[in-house]
């Protein structure tokens, strides 16, 4: 049985993460699934008797950059959205500002 998959890697205090899309196949053949779980500690294999096998032929692989942000409490937020909805005396023109 073959479908489609897609998997997101992400690490914690990182800037980036990685998304793999592909196929996925359920592994049925009993070869295959005792290579596998003989090749796990053997206190682990009493832990995988109720699992399925999948396996992922990976078709692309994508990595994004994610830009860090500074970390604001909820009282900065507030002000700065309200500073956004009354600061600006013109409603077609939220952010322009006349000099005299």
């Amino acid at each position: 049985m073959e479908f489609p998959v897609r998997l997101d890697f992400f690490k914690k205090n990182t800037n980036y993460h990685l998304q793999i899309r592909g196929k996925g196949f359920s592994v049925t053949d009993p070869e295959e699934v005792s290579a596998f779980l003989g090749s796990l500690p053997g206190s682990a294999i009493s832990v995988y008797n109720d699992t399925v096998l999948v396996k992922v032929k990976m078709l692309n692989a994508d990595y994004f950059e994610t830009s860090t942000s500074e970390k604001t409490n909820w009282w900065q937020n507030a002000i700065s959205s309200i500073s956004n909805w009354f600061g600006s005396s013109n409603p077609s023109e939220p952010n322009s500002y006349s000099q005299f």
